[in-house]
């Protein structure tokens, strides 16, 4: 029995050993080539500074896309409120310029033409009757005025500072040719009173030389008009 068991464990040891060199002799052997095993060691490094790098600008590339798209947007909106601030002073100067013309043929018509036709030395014996505000255009957009380019700005108000000034000097002509009218009653009332006629005398001097002041404003007025109107020509507002 025991010889039976001996033979029985050594034929399975045997057996084993067999499988074993059987399963050794299936081993796959591979050999690499040396362009492979290059390919394999360029794989196996670390690069992880080229990553980083690239990493780097990539990033300063993707920042300076978007400093480069919002200063071309800032430029654009720039440009356009440019754009719009210009075409907005042309429509205040096409607004303007329409009531300074129609102010001129008023004026050349009225009053103003009458004091073309004073001589020298004279007095100016009308009455400017003025019951409205003539410069309405003007008023509204006064505080425009400052979009408007420099040189037409300072010419604009310059001139409607003039015919405020004009307006003034005729208020005080009239008053002169009150002062007078009333001076002339106080002496047919009284009987020609020597005081009288010498400051009726004082006053007409007065109204001479005011009758001066109305003529230099005045030819002033119209030369700062026509070069006013000859920049707005050269600008193309009519």
């Amino acid at each position: 029995m025991k010889r039976y068991l001996f033979s029985n464990c050594l034929a399975f040891a045997l057996a084993v050993c067999a499988v074993s060199a059987q399963a050794q002799t299936n081993i796959l052997s591979v050999k690499l080539d040396d362009e492979t095993r290059r390919l394999l060691r360029e794989a196996a490094k670390d690069k992880w500074p080229e990553n980083f790098a690239f990493t780097i600008l990539g990033g300063g590339l993707a920042v300076a896309a978007g400093i480069l798209q919002s200063w071309y947007s800032h430029r654009k909106q720039t440009h356009q409120k440019k754009q719009e601030d210009a075409e907005f002073a042309a429509n205040v100067l096409r607004a303007i310029r329409p009531e300074l013309e129609a102010l001129s043929e008023i004026y050349d018509k009225g009053i103003g033409g009458q004091l073309k036709l004073l001589v020298p030395g004279q007095i100016f014996e009308v009455r400017l009757g003025l019951t409205q505000d003539w410069f309405t255009v003007f008023n509204t957009n006064a505080v425009h005025i400052g979009k408007i380019e420099g040189e037409v700005s300072r010419r604009i108000v310059a001139i409607y500072a003039m015919l405020k000034g004009l307006i003034e000097e005729f208020r005080i002509n009239n008053d002169y040719l009150a002062h007078r009218a009333q001076i002339g009653f106080e002496i047919l009332r009284s009987g020609n009173e020597l005081h009288l006629k010498e400051k009726r005398q004082i006053v007409e001097k007065w109204m001479v030389d005011q009758a001066i002041k109305l003529r230099e404003v005045d030819q002033s007025l119209g030369v700062a008009v026509n070069e006013l109107f000859a920049l707005l020509d050269q600008r193309g507002i009519k």
